[in-house]
């Protein structure tokens, strides 16, 4: 982000913040009842807990944020000790403003040499591709290994080659591989230009020339380092912030500040990270990167602390920290019981329509696992919104439909679509903390027909029910019962 975007998102910050300060000291009383008794004059609370999530956004802003999916083809090859093979590197960034430049992209091999390699040759807005030509050196195994230093994970591909000896069996044809293709002549083989080949590999060189490099490449940080780098990255910072920021305000009774906790999520985990990595991407990405946790640890400690926070205090992720959830929220946003431009569902379809997302559920990890590739990356549409990427096809036209429908229904890919949100429902029921009624329920009403737009309260007798599955912790319902009976707690 240029320096001028920047200090002009951090005034457009601070401005909101000192409003709202403004607003909350002229403010005599608030919209709502309050959480518990006795806890009206918070104020000077709600100011210091704006202030936490605006310090967390602006030293997030700072820090560089990008990502990448790079791919291999052909994904698995094999071949005869002389022979050689043509390899297509692809790096697709999956952010608009990418800071790490294509040319710092290294190829590492092991058992194998370079013989030549193109320059990057940009087949599209922000992806970039390559050919690699390698020639087999000894029996056995080799491999072609991709490195971006990415921040965020991800920038680390890695493809076997199982290396017959000369003459036992014939190599197929690789896909992208020229017999008429001049290759540079690989340097004399001496024991310095060619060291012995180790697991490490050593980097192809540019234009088939002898790679200057060390010949070991980097053998990849322990489990440990790559932990702590994850949640050393803004994003993951940020998300972690919202999370604890929207527990302290669920449990304080802070409802107010929700708004400003999802213009964060909206403005910086959306649009300026650009939507990655997906909290639904970090879903499908921890099946597809089983057995490789280190190289890819940002989408596991997202997917893991989203899950870890519904075992505790529930879907707080869903309600407070979510930017899907947040761009929703500002297209339906309504005032306390006015009911314009709503299309009302039926309790009896929205019982029959929730059960949607847990079958895109089961047909999302079902693709993911049979065929090891990302595919709800055809077909999201926050990453077409959060990327600005508007070309025409199906994220474009889901995008659409999606936001149309979003602003006379209530959160319609929260409540019936997101797969993320089915499985964190699932484990919600398990979660020590949960939404309760008290014995001072009158059965009125308020809660289940005004204050929940997620339907997740079910009318009862002799008082409501919540649908421990369907809740986000939104706290509307705890902050408008009129009786005080609704509390988030323990106590069984």
């Amino acid at each position: 982000m240029p320096v001028a975007d920047s200090l002009q998102v951090h005034n457009l910050l601070l401005n909101y913040v000192f409003e709202m300060h403004l607003r909350l000291r002229a403010q005599k009383k608030t919209a709502g009842r309050p959480f518990h008794r006795g806890r009206n004059k918070l104020s000077s609370a709600r100011f210091l807990f704006s202030i936490l999530i605006a310090v967390v956004a602006l030293g997030a802003l700072a820090a560089p944020i990008l990502a990448c999916d790079i791919n291999i083809e052909p994904s698995t090859a094999s071949g005869e000790v002389g022979d050689t093979l043509t390899f297509t590197v692809t790096v697709a960034e999956t952010h608009r403003t990418c800071t790490v430049p294509i040319g710092d992209t290294q190829v590492y091999l092991t058992n194998m040499e370079p013989v030549s390699e193109t320059s990057w040759e940009q087949i599209a807005d922000g992806v970039n591709q390559k050919q690699v030509t390698v020639r087999l050196l000894e029996a056995g195994e080799g491999s072609i290994r991709v490195v971006r230093q990415c921040p965020k994970g991800g920038g680390d591909v890695l493809v076997y080659v199982t290396i017959e000896p000369s003459g036992a069996v014939a190599s197929p044809p690789v896909p992208g591989e020229t017999d008429d293709e001049e290759a540079v002549p690989a340097a004399p083989p001496t024991d310095e230009a060619n060291p012995p080949a180790d697991d490490a590999g050593a980097p192809a060189g540019e234009d088939g020339e002898e790679a200057s490099v060390p010949p070991a490449a980097p053998t990849g940080p322990t489990f440990g380092e790559a932990l702590s780098e994850a949640l050393s990255q803004p994003y993951v910072i940020a998300l972690l912030a919202l999370m604890i920021a929207g527990t302290f305000a669920l449990a304080r009774g802070y409802r107010r500040a929700r708004p400003f906790a999802m213009l964060i999520s909206l403005g910086f985990l959306g649009f300026y990270v650009g939507g990655c990595p997906c909290p639904v991407g970090a879903l499908q990405h921890a099946f597809i990167w089983l057995g490789d946790v280190t190289g890819h640890m940002v989408a596991y400690v997202q997917l893991a602390a989203v899950v870890l926070a519904a075992l505790i205090v529930g879907r707080v992720f869903c309600g407070w920290a979510c930017p899907m959830g947040a761009t929703q929220y500002f297209l339906y946003r309504k005032e306390p019981g006015k009911k314009a431009r709503r299309f009302e569902i039926s309790r009896e379809q929205h019982n029959v329509l929730r059960w949607m997302k847990y079958v895109v559920l089961v047909v999302l990890v079902g693709l993911v696992l049979l065929t090891r590739q990302p595919v709800f990356e055809d077909i999201d549409p926050f990453k077409a919104l959060f990327n600005l990427d508007f070309s025409l096809g199906v994220p474009l036209l889901f995008l659409v439909v999606l936001l149309a429908v979003s602003i006379v229904i209530g959160f319609p890919w929260c409540k019936y679509v997101c797969p993320l949100g089915a499985l964190l429902g699932l484990f919600q029921r398990f979660s020590i903390f949960k939404i309760r009624f008290s014995d001072a329920c009158t059965n009125c009403g308020v809660c289940h027909t005004v204050a929940c737009d997620y339907m997740a309260i079910e009318p009862g007798d002799p008082c409501p029910t919540v649908n421990q599955m369907e809740c986000v912790r939104c706290g509307e319902c705890l902050a408008r019962c009129p009786f005080n009976a609704i509390s988030f707690t323990a106590k069984r």
